[in-house]
């Protein structure tokens, strides 16, 4: 994705050359922080960049605060790659964005033009806040923006409801006048934009107002802005919440209306009367139960999939800054364990392709030290994704299908932590999150040999289908009212778990990250109109690989034939173990823990 930033110093009477020149912060090369934040922007956006300096001016009529704004394009829309930040001719308007919008595709997606521009050309016109929060409420896709509007000296920005791209705030001691917006940043203190709003940074006033999103109460975003409000303090920054204005979002509360009468569900009531017995004669009486069911979600994920598959140039890594010839090498990567996420993903995926036309699936494993290579093999990723990778080779025959064995050893891993992923992974700084942000970057990464500049991963699937072992112990030990409560708390929370990690990790490669199952229209069906055990089924009778993620396992049967279910009944996995990157460290760690290697080489050593 891109690379954006934004950069406020107050520097201007100790350095007034740095008006016309550059930013103190972005442009001090004599500081390795600076060269090396400008890399990590410039990796994410790898094909334009552009940068722009203004000022603000004080209430005396002296020059206030500097604004450096500054963009690196990941060209994934329009029929060109377009430089940013976007700036009117008055130079008033300042508008920097990082995603994609869905719900503006034409009907023949070649002719989409890039959608920061457009949101660019609608904001100039807008006349007040509310219009323009009815506005960011129209998009559906994953974003983050930046936008200065010179006339009201107002600093807009913030993320999408669920945080699939990334913004942080950052500040540090060797700028002790400045502070960052940006998608990736290196500085000593550093925290994510939560996901509560939309927020408006007035700059002479030093205030910020929140715009919240119209929810449901989501106890978990409200204390990760207490903590926002807490680290801008320390910059003598106030941080209040518009009483009156919201800004609309889709709907997550989920379905809960028939909860009260769980007993006379007519679907529930012949899932309970179905007896234990072969796991495969199970599913496929289950598939019989919920065929309209599993329809309807097909349709949305489709569809979901279909648009993240096409909207993008037709070129790969290697052709788009040539651009003079057809590409028919692979522009569409998946992150393929063989699991049943990324199985329903590549077979969609792979329905959306012409004949002729390529995809790469990317299979990482870890190992130790040694010679041995025959232990690749046996790495449990490794050993699903290849029989997968063989079914789909054999359903799409027309198509060129490559599984790309990505295989990292120990010292690898601690040599580019080092170096590069603990950055990215920062602020987090958990055992769990040095495991999944070191799996994914190396997954990402290749061998350097897959071309593909979008990659789709299963993101999401786990928590809006009940996909974790504890959903079946939270159901054992507090019924059907427990467990709702839990997925919900599984949606609410899912912004600060994960999902700003691996955008930062993902994007490092210069490449575009895409979760359909977060996709607005299956995320409101999962939601709204999906029950609970439809979903996540965790009844005696439906052990461990099938209860969970009952809705998708159907799904992918539904897609492979009755011939495959064993495939559909992989249980779930995590990645850390299936990848075997668990394996590599100290046993006795928990995911929970601080993870002490990712303070390991960090920005105090520079």
């Amino acid at each position: 994705m891109c690379g954006i930033l934004c950069c406020l110093s107050d520097d201007i009477e100790t350095q007034p050359a740095l008006v016309k020149d550059a930013c103190p912060v972005c442009h001090n090369y004599e500081n390795k922080k600076s060269a090396l934040l400008y890399n990590f922007l410039a990796s994410r956006g790898p094909n334009v960049s552009s940068s722009s300096i203004t000022t603000t001016s004080s209430t005396n009529g002296s020059v206030g605060t500097i604004i450096h704004l500054s963009g690196n394009v990941l060209w994934t829309q329009g029929l060109l790659p377009e430089p940013q930040p976007y700036v009117d001719s008055f130079e008033n308007h300042y508008f920097l964005f990082n995603g994609d919008l869905y719900n503006r595709i034409p009907n023949d997606v070649k002719e989409i033009n890039n959608d920061g521009l457009h949101l660019f050309e609608a904001f100039k016109k807008l006349h007040d806040e509310q219009e323009l929060l009815e506005r960011i409420s129209e998009f559906r896709g994953p974003f983050a923006f930046i936008y200065y509007n010179k006339l009201g000296n107002k600093l807009w920005f913030g993320r999408d409801f669920f945080g699939r791209e990334s913004l942080l705030m950052s500040y540090d001691e060797d700028y002790p006048n400045s502070i960052l917006i940006s998608s990736v940043s290196v500085l000593g203190r550093i925290f994510e934009v939560p996901t509560f709003g939309i927020f408006c940074y007035k700059l002479q006033e030093k205030e910020i107002i929140a715009y919240e999103w119209n929810s449901h109460p989501r106890d978990v975003i409200v204390d990760d802005f207490v903590k926002f409000t807490t680290c801008l303090k320390e910059k003598d920054i106030h941080v209040s919440i518009h009483p009156k204005i919201r800004t609309q979002c889709i709907p997550t509360l989920l379905k809960n209306t028939t909860l009260s009468n769980v007993k006379e569900d007519p679907v529930l009531l012949q899932l309970i009367s179905l007896e234990s017995e072969n796991a495969e004669k199970l599913l496929y009486r289950v598939s019989q139960i919920l065929d309209d069911k599993v329809n309807r979600f097909l349709v949305h994920l489709r569809s979901a999939v279909q648009k993240r598959v096409q909207v993008q140039p037709p070129y790969c890594k290697n052709c788009v800054e040539l651009r003079d010839k057809i590409c028919t090498h692979s522009k569409i990567g998946i992150l393929f364990s063989g699991g049943i996420d990324s199985m329903v993903l590549a077979y969609l995926a792979a329905e959306c392709l012409s004949p002729g036309e390529s995809i790469d699936l990317l299979n990482v494993a870890f190992y130790q030290d040694t010679h041995d290579q025959s232990s690749k093999i046996q790495i449990p990723d490794r050993q699903t994704g290849l029989e997968a990778y063989e079914l789909l080779k054999s359903k799409f025959n027309n198509l060129q299908i490559n599984f790309i064995q990505v295989n990292v050893n120990k010292s690898e891993v601690e040599e580019l932590r080092q170096k590069r992923i603990h950055y990215l992974i920062s602020p987090l700084k958990s055992v769990l999150d040095d495991s999944l942000g070191c799996c994914l970057w190396f997954a990402a990464r290749g061998n350097n040999d897959s071309p593909a500049r979008i990659l789709l991963l299963g993101s999401g699937a786990d928590e809006l289908l009940g996909g974790y072992s504890r959903h079946r112990r939270v159901y054992e030990c507090k019924g059907w009212e427990g467990l709702l409560k839990e997925m919900q708390l599984e949606i609410d929370r899912i912004s600060l778990r994960n999902l700003g990690r691996d955008n930062r990790i993902l994007s490092d490669h210069g490449v575009a990250p895409r979760m359909p199952f977060l996709d607005e229209d299956v995320v409101k069906f999962l939601t709204g109109d999906c029950d609970l055990w439809l979903k996540c089924c965790p009844l005696p009778q439906f052990s461990r690989g099938l209860g969970e993620k009952l809705l998708l396992r159907t799904t992918l049967l539904k897609l492979l034939g009755p011939q495959n279910t064993h495939l559909a009944l992989l249980p779930k996995r995590a990645m850390q173990f299936g990848s075997r990157i668990a394996k590599l460290e100290n046993s006795k760690e928990k995911g929970g823990d601080e993870c002490k290697r990712l303070n390991q080489g960090c920005c105090e050593k520079l």
